[in-house]
């Protein structure tokens, strides 16, 4: 006879930890939908205490390619490159040089400033900065009994 499986109910309980880690890990949710990260840039995001920074690694892209846009709460990078067309008619033994492109795309944060983010891109790596909005402040509102 098989002996009962004993459960261990607490390991199943997600900690208050992961909680918080999973609800502020959802602001910058990733909504790309190819299901692969095999070509998708890799990318680090952090909250300062004025707003949000975003690095992208882009390597081999071309600037004049790239395009960062934002729309509905909705951040997006993304990336075109087409063929050259060989003008010499060489014979290729491996062509692997191919069109590229990508799309990243993130939910900004309920306070994230969509008017106020800044772009830079050297040496393959594009960085965004991300302005809070100003005046989001806590306020104690008086409960009235009767």
């Amino acid at each position: 006879m098989k002996s009962p499986m004993l459960r261990k109910p607490l390991n199943e309980v997600k900690t208050i930890d992961d909680l918080f880690e999973n609800w502020m890990s959802s602001f910058f949710e990733d909504r790309d939908v190819m299901g692969t990260r095999g070509s998708l840039p890799l990318v680090d995001i952090c909250e300062t205490e004025n707003g949000y920074s975003l690095e992208a690694d882009l390597p081999g892209v071309n600037e004049k390619n790239l395009a960062v846009k934002v729309d509905r709460g909705v951040l997006r990078i993304s990336s075109t490159a087409e063929e050259k067309k060989d003008q010499n008619q060489r014979r290729y033994l491996l062509h692997e040089r191919l069109s590229s492109s990508f799309e990243r795309a993130f939910s900004l944060p309920e306070d994230a400033d969509p008017e106020h983010i800044n772009a830079e891109f050297r040496n393959g790596t594009l960085t965004l900065t991300i302005q809070k909005k100003a005046g989001r402040t806590e306020r104690q509102i008086q409960v009235k009994v009767g």
